[in-house]
């Protein structure tokens, strides 16, 4: 329990819940390589306009649509046909997974 309780800790991976994952060493300090850059980063770069996802969170969870769009702050305007009509949904980028 100290550990989820301590400044600055998000939440803990795990495959599978009440079982941490430990993380290489190595994962820790590239990633504080790359926060301490200073460089914008883009958290999904797998993730091209056109690609087929599937949201994760919120309303329009388990919805699918096409990335329409990725804009600088980590938010994706994702297509959704709805009743023979394209919607568009701003998502975060940790709402969505690739299909």
């Amino acid at each position: 329990m100290r550990v989820v309780t301590t400044r600055g800790t998000v939440r803990l991976l795990a495959l599978e819940p009440g079982h941490p994952t430990p993380i290489p060493g190595e994962e820790i300090n590239a990633l504080k390589i790359i926060m301490n850059s200073g460089e914008n980063i883009d958290v999904y770069p797998g993730l091209k306009q056109g690609a087929r996802v599937r949201v994760r969170n919120g309303v329009f969870q388990g919805a699918e649509g096409v990335l329409a769009k990725k804009d600088d702050n980590q938010m994706l305007l994702v297509s959704i046909d709805i009743l023979g009509r394209s919607v568009g949904v701003r998502i975060l980028a940790d709402d969505v997974e690739a299909r």
